[in-house]
Order: C-alpha cells, then structure tokens, then sequence
C-alpha cells in the first residue's frame, strides 16, 4: 500500500495513492484534494532558526558598546544577511508535492491560515528588530515593545488556531511524508488503501501531481462506495 503507520505517523508515499479522507478532521463527504508542496528535510528548520535567534542575540549583546549609529547599522546588515540566506536556502532546498485530502470546511480553513501567514512573518521580523535594537542600544522600551509584539502573535495564533489548520508533518523525505494525526483517521486512511489495494485501486487516487484541488462528492466509508471513491 502507499500509506502505512509507523511510530505514530501515517506515512504517505509520494507520487502513492491516498484515500479521500480528510487529513485534518476524518470527513468523508465532499473531500478533495490540495496540492502542497513540502521542503524536504523541513523539520530542521526549528534547529536553523533557533541558531540564527542565538547568534543574533550574541551579535546585538556585543554590540552595546560600540557607536550606536554603527551598531543600527550592523544589525541592519545582519538581518539583511540572514534574510539573504533565508532566501538562498529555501530555493536550493529540494521540494515534493503532495496532493493532500481535505474537506470542504478544512480546505478553507488551511487557505485562511495560509493567507495569515505572511502577518505573522512580519510580527516576527518587528520582534527581532525590536530586541535586537534594544539590546544594541541598551534601550528596555525597545526590547519591551518586542515582547509585546511577540505576546501578540502568540495570542492571535492561539485564538485563531493557526498551527492545526495545517496537516502535521514530522519528516519530509524525497520519496516519502510523514503525517502527524489521530489514530483515528490513520485506522480510516489504512483501512480504504487496503480496500482499495483488495480492489485493484483507481488512477483516480492518484496522491502528487495535478493542479487545483479537485472537489469530487465521496460517500461514507460504511456506505456502498466503489474503487474510485475511495
């Protein structure tokens, strides 16, 4: 089968065929497909990112003895830096895409918290500035209003639910994803793909690939459906 349970993950072959259940909530019913793209290795990122905030805070500590308009002006420089190299690696990483089953409410969903995203880039981008320039210029309002920017984005994410209106990952391989979700719909995704397999499956389960999301009505799991709708 080109789904399986390992360790908790629902594993998804790329380029494999994933049943039409929804990946976020289980649903069924009028579930179709989006594509996605995913950076393979992503969940180094977390490690990336948490070394470049260090190194910065290093920088900016170092600098609060120097001229003020030369230390503004180095963590101009290091920001444009790291934002170059930011960039650099996320065009050199290689990518996959996966053709990902939503429902109608969660495809939704994940395009509002998509189209959030780049506020919560920016929020980010005003924490380091702030506390960078702070710490710089031995300036606490700075380094405050920094942690009053990060406390809002904190909250506005939480109350918006931000990060569960994406599907989970935990590995990203050239060949392979690893989905992080309820035992629940991992049980429902390996129990059709095995139907399917007994079947002889559908090109129509076809998981990469593709453009738009394809909205096609599916019955329930426990109602008379076919090869294709599964």
């Amino acid at each position: 089968m080109d789904v399986r349970l390992e360790q908790g993950l629902l594993c998804a072959r790329v380029g494999g065929r994933i049943p039409k259940v929804c990946l976020l909530c289980g649903a069924t019913k009028d579930v179709g497909r989006r594509t996605q793209e995913y950076a393979v290795g992503a969940s180094y990122g977390t490690g990336a990112g948490a070394a470049g905030g260090v190194f910065g805070a290093i920088m900016a500590q170092s600098l609060r003895n120097v001229d003020r308009t030369l230390a503004v002006g180095a963590i101009v420089s290091l920001l444009a830096v790291v934002s170059v190299g930011a960039y650099i690696a996320h065009r050199l990483t290689p990518r996959v895409a996966m053709r990902v089953p939503l429902c109608g409410s969660c495809e939704s969903r994940w395009a509002e918290a998509e189209a959030r995203r780049i506020w919560y880039l920016l929020g980010l981008v005003a924490f380091l500035v702030l506390v960078l320039a702070g710490l710089a210029l031995d300036a606490t309002a700075l380094m405050i209003a920094g942690m009053l920017v990060l406390i809002a984005l904190v909250t506005a994410a939480k109350i918006t639910d931000q990060a569960e209106r994406f599907a989970q990952v935990g590995f990203v391989k050239k060949d392979e994803i690893g989905f992080r979700v309820s035992k629940e719909i991992a049980e429902k995704m390996i129990e059709r793909a095995q139907r399917r397999a007994d079947k002889g499956g559908s090109a129509d389960e076809v998981g990469n690939g593709g453009s738009a999301p394809d909205r096609e009505a599916e019955g329930d799991a426990s109602g008379t459906t076919g090869a294709v709708e599964e």
